[in-house]
């Protein structure tokens, strides 16, 4: 293998190395703030809303409006 071609795969696997870290931490992020459908001030989550973003639908947002308090939360689910 020559020189170029190796430090090419090397960028690749670290490219890779980080989506993979991003998508993961996503997912507890996500994981966190849903806590179950409930809300910190004990209300539940209603579904507001879901919008489509990149090519194909690569990521899709959610947002949830708490019954008891108002808040919004925006979680993303990307495409895998």
């Amino acid at each position: 293998m020559d020189s170029d071609l190796k430090s090419r795969l090397f960028v690749l696997a670290i490219v890779v190395l980080i989506w993979l870290i991003f998508t993961e931490c996503q997912g507890a992020i996500s994981t966190d703030t849903w806590n179950h459908g409930r809300c910190k001030c004990g209300g539940h989550w209603v579904y507001q809303q879901a919008i489509s973003r990149g090519y194909y639908g690569m990521s899709t947002r959610y947002m949830y409006k708490c019954d008891k308090c108002g808040r919004i939360v925006e979680l993303t689910s990307y495409y895998q």
